[in-house]
């Protein structure tokens, strides 16, 4: 079975070599990360907002309730963040 031109240049690390298969990405500036912040931060705020609230508004809520609350509002922010930026 003879190898196909793509998985013959799979791992190539020629620099030279016209059929890379990852074109060149430029290094990461701080303006990037600063772009990318909010979708680490939204997602964390969620879990902490899930977390702490159920213990506010129910006095006997356990640490079983906290943590699944918390688990779900992460998901949900994370999901709606995704949504908002891709419209």
């Amino acid at each position: 079975m003879k190898d196909t031109e793509t998985e013959a240049c799979f791992g190539c690390l020629n620099i030279s070599c016209k059929k890379r298969l990852y074109p060149e990405r430029e290094p990461l500036s701080r303006g990037s990360l600063l772009r990318s912040l909010p979708a680490l931060l939204i997602p964390a705020a969620g879990f902490v907002a899930g977390y702490i609230l159920p213990g506010i508004l129910v006095s006997g809520a356990g640490e079983a309730l906290q943590a699944a609350c918390g688990m779900t509002s992460l998901f949900a922010s994370a999901g709606l963040w995704y949504i908002l930026r891709r419209k």
